[in-house]
């Protein structure tokens, strides 16, 4: 079956069709996000690009069978309402309800898109093999989602994760959701680029300075991961208390969820070796008997998203039919 799956993002919008067969994406396109236009022009657009790349292989709207979508934000899937997606600036949007309606024929679900991505690791990424496996997102800020028992984790009211927004240090620095000390403000590519900017003010003449060409605002989070692999020794002290952080974030959830394996996305885990061999050595040394069997690099990238919304209708009816024969 071809699938269509969507990645919503703050600047983007991916659409794919994919081949369940083979997990191979046959036609995709990708769109600037009609920021601050409202719901009509995002469920529009979403039509528009899914004719963009169904019409050439000759599926109309009603011959979808299987439509999924993954964005950032609160998502309540029992209801298919997406409660907020504050970067967004969308709030209560009934978006599977709105979605049946361009495609009438077809199973419509939605989910998280740090979930969808989690999802595509399952099905086709690094956690194949794994009825349970945890994918924690590293970007501006951090994503997470969960297979357990081969099902996605919706948990207790149905809202998934938000590891994000554990507490790690009561009085730490400020995150976005207003709470001190939260993963995020610690764990997060941003967290990085702000104390490599301080490096650039504070050390002029260090490794992060001359990637950055002396200019804070210029400093990325991989910039910090080079200047540290280079040997840099502020870089290093940067790296080793951002690798710290993420340990104690990691150790948690294994003591919480007890998952097989974690997968690591985002850019931050271009890092690779560099960053995973460390960070397992800490993890073992912390979760002890609850240490996972792998941690790992995500392997799927970009394409994650789109490949997870497009598989989340299989997921929705092989849970359904668990919960029909007990």
């Amino acid at each position: 079956m071809l699938r269509l799956g969507f990645d919503i993002g703050g600047m983007s919008i991916r659409a794919c069709l994919l081949d369940d067969q083979n997990m191979r994406i046959v036609a995709q396109k990708a769109e600037p996000f009609p920021i601050g236009q409202g719901e009509d022009a995002l469920i529009s657009q979403l039509k528009r690009m899914a004719d963009d790349i169904s019409l050439p292989l000759g599926l109309s709207p009603e011959m979808h069978r299987s439509v999924g979508v993954g964005i950032p934000g609160t998502v309540h899937r029992a209801t298919g309402v997406l409660l907020s997606a504050c970067n967004l600036h969308l709030n209560g949007m009934p978006i599977v309800q709105r979605m049946r309606k361009c495609f009438p024929n077809a199973h419509v679900a939605v989910a998280n898109d740090a979930d969808v991505a989690a999802l595509a690791e399952y099905y086709a990424g690094a956690f194949r093999g794994y009825d349970s496996g945890l994918l924690i997102t590293i970007g501006t800020g951090i994503g997470s989602g969960m297979i357990v028992n081969g099902r996605l984790f919706d948990g207790g009211k149905g809202l998934g994760s938000e590891l994000g927004h554990i507490t790690l240090q009561q009085d730490g620095p400020m995150c976005a959701c207003g709470n001190q000390g939260c993963a995020e403000a610690l764990c997060s590519a941003t967290w990085l680029e702000r104390q490599g900017r301080h490096c650039v003010l504070d050390y002029p003449m260090s490794r992060i300075a001359t990637l950055a060409q002396g200019k804070p605002e210029n400093v990325r989070a991989k910039d910090v991961v080079t200047a540290a692999r280079d040997g840099d020794g502020v870089a290093r002290q940067i790296f080793e208390e951002y690798v710290k952080n993420l340990s104690s974030l990691i150790s948690t959830c294994c003591y919480m969820m007890s998952p097989r394996i974690i997968g690591l996305g985002g850019g931050v885990s271009n890092a690779g070796d560099f960053l995973i061999a460390p960070l397992t050595e800490r993890v073992k040394r912390r979760a002890r008997l609850y240490v996972p069997e792998k941690i790992v690099a995500a392997s799927l990238g970009d394409a994650a998203g789109m490949i997870g919304a497009a598989m989340l209708p299989d997921m929705e009816q092989r849970e359904n039919l668990q919960d029909r024969c007990g």
